[in-house]
């Protein structure tokens, strides 16, 4: 850990994760304290012209962790705390405040959540995600545990709407092996983007 981010959460220990304001303040200036010393800070996103997210401090992957862990330390860590956190984090829109997110979703599971991760976690989305961010938390979420839905699960997912019928594909292309109604979908699925377009060769291209 870096030394000024252990300084900067040691001094704010006395939080309770129900203090979701404070919380979110004090989580902003998180992720300045635990960039590389040789990093500007903070650095404004290059990728907000694409409406992905509203921010990027540029905080690493391993302080994002050393950060997740401290608030599900806290005090006042419930299920309604947990999950009004996780929404006004991503709603805020920041890179960080959505990988947080992820991070968090991905080390609990439905006894601290009192709902499955992943129901959690699509309905955080919007129109505007970022299908990167969605393929890593989606990874996030493997490694903490959470097998992926079903593909019955995915068939509903992608019914919503054409943006989720993509978002679908994004978890689906993390299958180990992809089911007949998968294939499917990943045809059926408007255009998307660069990232998308191989996520969906990948999936079709195992039908070959």
């Amino acid at each position: 850990m870096s030394g000024a981010l252990e300084s900067f959460l040691e001094e704010k220990q006395g939080l309770k994760l129900s203090q979701t304001n404070k919380i979110l303040r004090m989580l902003r200036k998180a992720y300045s304290e635990g960039l590389p010393g040789l990093m500007a800070r903070p650095q404004m996103d290059h990728l907000t012209q694409t409406g992905a997210f509203e921010f990027q401090i540029g905080t690493p992957d391993p302080e994002m962790r050393i950060i997740a862990s401290w608030l599900l330390s806290r005090e006042g860590n419930s299920p309604k705390a947990l999950k009004k956190l996780v929404k006004k984090l991503w709603k805020r829109g920041g890179r960080e405040d959505k990988v947080l997110s992820g991070i968090i979703l991905a080390n609990v599971g439905i006894n601290e959540l009192k709902k499955d991760p992943w129901i959690v976690l699509v309905k955080l989305f919007s129109r505007r995600e970022s299908i990167e961010l969605l393929l890593d938390i989606g990874e996030e979420m493997i490694r903490g545990g959470h097998e992926l839905p079903n593909e019955e699960w995915f068939v509903a997912m992608a019914r919503n709407s054409q943006i989720w019928h993509q978002y679908s594909i994004v978890f689906i292309s993390l299958m180990e092996e992809y089911p007949p109604h998968c294939v499917a979908l990943a045809r059926l699925a408007n255009e998307g983007g660069e990232i998308f377009e191989r996520l969906r060769a990948k999936i079709l291209a195992s039908t070959d």
